[in-house]
Parts: C-alpha cells; structure tokens; sequence
C-alpha cells in the first residue's frame, strides 16, 4: 500500500506541485534518509512549491506518469536482499520514468540496485535491476588500512573513497574521473 509520508501543508498558496515517491521508504532509510526528505521538502516549498511524499514499498505498484522525481536510499544487506525480491515487479515502471528524462536520485543501496548485481559484505552475489551498466565492487583491505576503494563501473566512471572508522564506512569524496 503507498502511503503519504509527508506532505505540504494545505493553508498556502503554491506555485505548482511535485510529487516525490520514496521508493521502499520503510526499508532503505539508512544514512540520514528521512533529513534528505525533510531537506527536499525544505527546498521545495522555499521554491513556491507543494510537496508530497509518497512511500512505494513491498508490492506496490509504482506510477511514472504521477510522480515527478524518485528518491531511492540506502539500505542494509538484509534490507536491499527484500527490496531486490520486489524491485522486478516495478522494472518497466521506473524505465519509463527514466525514459521521460525524470529525475531519481538513488544513494548506496538505491543506486546499487538499480544497475546489474551488488555484491554483499558476505559475498553473496544481489542481482539488481540491470537498468544501467552499474556494478559496485568492494576491494577488501586488511584491518589496519584506514581506506577501502569501492569502485563503480559504467559510463559515468566514479569512485567513491570511504573511510572505515570502527567498521562503519563515511564517504570521504567521490568524483568523476
């Protein structure tokens, strides 16, 4: 069932309106996801606009012609294992919503599992959705090094550094190479 996580209020006087899916919004939600919303929602009614933010979740059918952006977060391994179960059933969906030249931004798990497979911290092999040619290889390190370079490859080619404190990776930096 999608359900309306936050919205604008309905006293004032927007310019226009968007209307955000937060795609397995009770699932993926690590890393700050619900301050990324709050922050889009911010931003957006600064802009004159009226924001609503939809959860589409465990089988729940995804609307491309409804939604105006797509906000994909971040996951644990168990987590993303439940989403990439689901994720096939809303495919065409969000191609056609890429094909509108919509805009989703995916973080971590969101945007690994929209490219072909995502390797898991045990080794097992998630495969995604195969919307774009994206994979994320993990180089493992031993415990004394400070830094673990995860690589994607695809067309865009970035690398993002982490920095491993106490086995909880912060992104340092990611850039274009």
């Amino acid at each position: 069932m999608t359900y309306t996580s936050l919205q604008s209020p309905a006293n004032k006087d927007y310019q226009f309106e968007l209307n955000v899916a937060h795609l397995y919004g009770n699932l993926m939600n690590t890393y700050g996801d619900n301050g990324n919303i709050l922050m889009m929602k911010y931003v957006g009614e600064k802009l004159g606009a009226k924001m609503t933010f939809d959860i589409v979740s465990l089988g729940d059918d995804f609307d491309a012609d409804y939604y105006d952006m797509v906000f994909f977060g971040g996951g644990q391994d168990y987590e993303q294992s439940i989403v990439a179960k689901d994720l096939p059933g809303k495919k065409e969906a969000i191609a056609d919503f890429i094909n509108k030249d919509k805009v989703i931004l995916a973080i971590c798990g969101g945007f690994q599992l929209l490219g072909q497979y995502y390797v898991q911290a045990n080794g097992e092999k998630l495969m995604a959705l195969v919307l774009w040619d994206t994979t994320l290889l993990v180089k493992i390190t031993t415990a004394s090094s400070e830094i673990s370079k995860f690589t994607t490859t695809n067309s865009m080619k970035h690398t993002m550094a982490l920095k491993i404190t106490k086995g909880v990776p912060s992104c340092l930096k990611m850039k274009n190479l």
